[in-house]
């Protein structure tokens, strides 16, 4: 089940992909060690801050998330 999502949210969402992909690109590119890591930290806080985000939808609309996803 997807909880009730708000224009923010929906917004939100979007512009992370995008940044999400920018980190990603930037990744395939190849760096030294440090910015490597840096930018897989990155990619995993974006992750992070996604699921933060869906998990106050869940809350503000008082559903339940799907406990098999």
């Amino acid at each position: 089940m997807t909880a009730i999502r708000s224009q923010h949210s929906r917004i939100f969402e979007r512009l992370m992909a995008e940044h999400r992909q920018q980190v990603l690109e930037s990744l395939a590119i190849g760096h030294d060690t440090s910015m490597y890591m840096r930018l897989v930290g990155q990619v995993q806080g974006i992750d992070d801050a996604l699921k933060i985000s869906e998990r106050a939808d869940f809350e503000i609309s008082g559903e339940e998330p799907d406990a098999s996803a």
